[in-house]
C-alpha cells in the first residue's frame, strides 16, 4: 500500500482523493499529515543527485548531447541540450525560430530558454533547450553560437520571433546576419504599458490612456499606409514626451512590431509567440514550481515525450483519414492532394473567397509553393515515418566550456548598473531567507558602506576571528572607520573595493575546453536555492495598460430562464410574492382565494414564451380552474399598453421586451436598432 501511496502522489494525485481510496479498501483511517510524512521521508531516502549525475542521467537515460558553461571560477552559467530528433527536426523546418524563457521551474532560480520551429503542417517542435544562469550578451551568444554550431540549417534560417530584449536582439542579429527580427506582439503592448507612464514621462493619466490606445492600433495595422495614417493622428493628438518615446525606439523598426508589417518577414502569420506560451504551459503543468534539478529533467522529458506522441499521433491520422466532404472541382481535389491539410485550409479559404470574383489576367510559375508545405516533404521528415534515430551515445564526452575573465575594454555606465544589479539581486536573495534578527544586522552594515559609497571613501571588509559570541566586521575608510556588528563569513580574510577602472568581459567570447571533464563537471558550483513566496496580481487591464473592457451586463430574456425562476414569475403574477414564498418554503398548496383578479395580473402572461402549465402541481383543483378562466378571460380582451406614454399599443409599430414581456411603442424607445433581444429601461434598472 505504501507504494501505492507514493506512485500516486509522483503523479500529483490529490491526498484526500488518497485518502478515501485507502479507507474504502483497506477501513483504514489515514490522516493528511500521514500521507505527507510518508512522501517526505521517502524523499529524503532518495536524497537529491549531485550535478554530475543529473548531467549523466541528460546523456544517458534521455540520449542528449549536453554542453555546459562555467566562469573562470567554475561557477555554472549554463547549458546547452539538443538530442537527434530535435535536430532532425530543424535541419527540415530551419526557416522560423521563436525564442523565450520561462521561470520559476527550478529551486536555484534560473530560467529555462527553448527554441521552438514550426513545421508543415502547423504544428510547434522545440529546436533547442538551455539553462542560462544570467542574461548578459556573453551567456546569451555562447548558447546561442552553440546552437548555431550544432545546427548547419542555421543558414537558412530567416526569422526570429523573440521579445524587445536588446541584449537578445543583438546576439541574434550578430550570429545571424541573414535573419529578421520579429517582436512578438504580447511582449510589444506589454513593453508600452511598462514605459508610457505618468511618472517616466511626466505626463496626464488622460493622456497616458489616449496614446496607449492609439499605439494600439498603430500595433494592429495591416498595411503601410494604414500605419502612416494611424501615425499622422498619433503626431497630432500625443503629448511631445510619448512621441519622442515613441520616434526613438519604434517608429524605425515598425516592420518588426507592427502586425501587417511583420507578416512579409515570412513569420508564417505568427504574430506573438504563443506557441511557445502554450509549451510552457504544458511544463508548468507538469513539473513543480521550484523543482531540484534532477526532478526538472525528469520531468522534463516527460512533457517533450507526451507533446511528441500527440504530434506523431496527428501526422499518422493525416495518413490514414480521408476526407468525408466533396471536392467543389478538380483543381481543389489536386491541391488537397499536394498540399499538408494545414497549408490547405489557408489555400481554401482564399478559393471561397474569389468565387464571385472575375479573373482579368494570370500568372504562370513552375513552382507553386515551398516544398515546406508540401505532403510529400512533410512525410520524408517525420520522425514516426522513418527509420528509429541512433540516440547520443552515453560514452560522448561533456564539453565545458570556460568563459574567462577579460579586462580590454571599459565599461559605460549602462553596463556598469546592469552587472552591478546582478550582485545585488544575489545580496537580496540572501537577505531574504535569513533571519528576522540577522536581516536588520546586514541591513544596518548595508546602509553603512551606502553611507561611505556616497562620500566616495574606499572601504575594505575585514573577516575577525571566529568567536561564539557576537562577530565585527570593520569597515576601513581614508577618512572614517566604522564597525559594524555581524556575522562571520566564510570567505577569504580580505576583500578590496577599489573604485578605479571598471573591468568586463570583452564581445568575443574566448572559450577554453577543459581536458579532465569528469572533475570539470564536479567542481561545478551551482547557484543557492532560494525560498520563494507570494502571488499574482489579478489581471484588471488588458496587455497594454489599459482598463479591460467588460461585456455589457444585461438581463436575462424570458426563454433562457431557469424553470424554477420562470415558475416563480407565473405564481407571482396569478397571486403575489408572499404565495410564491410559501409555495417554496413550506410546501403551500395554492387556493382558488389567492389567484388575482384579471385587470391585476400581468398582460406578459398570455405570451407563447409563457407555460401556465408548469404551475398545475403546485394548484389546488379549486385554483386550477381559476387560473384557466383567467387565462380564457386575458386572452379575450387583453389591451396593451405602452408604459412609457401610457397610450395603447392598437396597431402601432411595437417592440416586447424579451424579460418583462411587456409591448412598447417603437416611437417610444430609445434604441430602435435590430437585435436579437431587446430590453426596456425598467428591466435594465432592476437587473443592476
Amino acid at each position: 500500500m505504501k507504494a501505492e501511496i507514493l506512485e500516486l502522489m509522483d503523479m500529483k494525485a490529490k491526498k484526500k482523493l488518497i485518502q478515501s481510496k485507502i479507507h474504502t479498501e483497506t477501513g483504514k483511517m489515514v490522516t493528511l499529515r500521514d500521507l505527507s510524512n510518508i512522501r517526505s521521508t521517502e524523499i529524503k531516502k532518495r536524497g537529491v543527485k549531485t550535478f554530475e549525475e543529473t548531467v549523466e542521467d541528460v546523456k544517458k537515460l534521455y540520449h542528449c548531447n549536453v554542453e555546459l558553461l562555467t566562469d573562470h571560477e567554475g561557477n555554472f552559467l549554463g547549458t546547452f541540450i539538443q538530442d537527434s530528433r530535435i535536430r532532425e527536426e530543424f535541419q527540415a523546418f530551419p526557416e522560423m525560430v521563436c525564442a523565450d524563457a520561462t521561470y520559476k521551474l527550478i529551486d536555484i532560480k534560473i530560467p529555462l530558454y527553448v527554441l521552438l520551429i514550426e513545421d508543415g503542417n502547423g504544428q510547434s517542435e522545440i529546436a533547442a533547450l538551455g539553462l542560462l544562469v544570467n542574461e548578459q550578451r556573453e551567456t546569451l551568444e555562447w548558447f546561442l553560437n552553440k546552437f548555431k554550431e550544432c545546427n548547419p540549417a542555421c543558414s537558412m534560417t530567416r526569422v526570429f520571433v523573440t521579445d524587445k530584449d536588446m541584449k537578445e536582439r543583438t546576439v541574434i542579429k550578430s550570429l545571424f546576419p541573414q535573419c529578421r527580427l520579429v517582436i512578438c506582439l504580447f511582449h510589444t503592448l506589454r513593453t508600452f504599458n511598462r514605459e508610457i507612464t505618468c511618472e517616466k514621462l511626466g505626463i496626464t493619466p488622460d493622456e497616458r490612456d489616449a496614446s496607449k490606445s492609439i499605439i494600439e492600433k498603430l500595433c494592429y495595422c495591416k498595411s503601410e499606409k494604414e500605419y502612416q495614417d494611424m501615425y499622422t493622428i498619433f503626431l497630432s493628438k500625443a503629448p511631445h514626451a510619448v512621441k519622442n518615446y515613441f520616434i526613438k525606439n519604434w517608429h524605425d523598426i515598425r516592420e518588426e512590431w507592427v502586425t501587417g508589417l511583420a507578416f512579409n518577414s515570412g513569420n508564417f502569420l505568427n504574430a506573438t509567440n504563443n506557441r511557445l506560451e502554450s509549451f510552457n504551459s504544458k511544463l508548468k503543468s507538469v513539473i513543480p514550481t521550484f523543482s531540484n534539478l534532477s526532478e526538472f529533467f525528469k520531468q522534463l522529458f516527460v512533457v517533450l515525450k507526451c507533446v511528441r506522441s500527440e504530434r506523431d499521433s496527428k501526422t499518422i491520422g493525416i495518413i490514414q483519414k480521408r476526407p468525408t466532404k466533396q471536392f467543389r472541382n478538380d483543381d481543389e481535389y489536386k491541391y488537397y492532394k499536394l498540399l499538408t491539410p494545414y497549408a490547405f485550409n489557408y489555400l481554401k479559404q482564399s478559393l471561397t473567397s474569389t468565387d464571385n470574383s472575375n479573373v482579368l489576367s494570370t500568372t504562370t510559375l513552375t513552382k507553386l509553393c515551398d516544398k515546406r508545405w508540401t505532403r510529400n516533404y512533410y512525410y520524408k521528415s517525420q520522425t514516426i515515418l522513418k527509420e528509429p534515430l541512433l540516440p547520443c551515445e552515453g560514452e560522448t564526452p561533456v564539453f565545458v566550456d570556460i568563459q574567462p575573465k577579460n579586462t580590454k575594454r571599459l565599461l559605460s555606465a549602462n553596463e556598469k548598473f546592469q552587472k552591478s544589479s546582478i550582485k545585488l539581486s544575489k545580496l537580496a536573495e540572501l537577505l531574504s531567507i535569513s533571519s528576522q534578527h540577522t536581516y536588520e544586522r546586514r541591513m544596518a552594515q548595508l546602509k553603512n558602506i551606502i553611507s561611505l559609497w556616497s562620500k566616495n571613501e574606499e572601504i575594505s571588509i575585514v573577516k575577525l576571528s571566529n568567536m561564539p559570541s557576537t562577530r565585527k566586521i570593520t569597515l576601513d575608510s581614508d577618512m572614517l572607520s566604522t564597525s559594524l556588528v555581524g556575522e562571520a563569513i566564510d570567505q577569504p580574510d580580505e576583500y578590496p573595493f577599489n573604485s578605479g577602472t571598471g573591468q568586463s568581459i570583452s564581445n568575443k567570447i574566448d572559450i577554453i575546453q577543459t581536458e579532465n571533464v569528469k572533475i570539470a563537471i564536479k567542481d561545478i558550483k551551482l547557484p543557492i536555492k532560494v525560498k520563494c513566496c507570494g502571488r499574482p496580481k489579478g489581471a484588471t487591464k488588458t496587455t497594454i495598460g489599459l482598463q479591460i473592457k467588460r461585456k455589457p451586463v444585461k438581463p436575462v430574456p424570458f426563454v433562457l430562464l431557469n424553470y424554477l425562476i420562470k415558475e416563480n414569475l407565473v405564481m407571482e403574477w396569478l397571486t403575489n410574492k408572499a404565495v410564491v414564498k410559501r409555495v417554496r418554503k413550506e410546501k403551500y398548496i395554492i387556493q382558488e382565494g389567492d389567484v388575482q383578479h384579471p385587470e391585476n395580473v400581468s398582460n406578459g402572461i398570455v405570451e407563447n414564451e409563457v407555460d401556465v402549465g408548469s404551475i398545475k402541481p403546485y394548484c389546488s383543483k379549486e385554483a386550477w380552474r381559476a387560473v384557466i378562466s383567467l387565462m380564457k378571460i386575458k386572452k379575450k380582451n387583453t389591451i396593451w399598453i405602452c408604459p412609457t406614454c401610457n397610450y395603447e399599443i392598437e396597431e402601432q409599430p411595437s417592440i416586447l421586451c424579451d424579460s418583462c414581456l411587456v409591448w412598447h411603442h417603437m416611437d417610444c424607445v430609445k434604441d430602435k436598432e435590430h437585435i436579437k433581444h431587446w430590453f426596456c429601461d425598467k428591466c435594465y434598472a432592476n437587473f443592476k
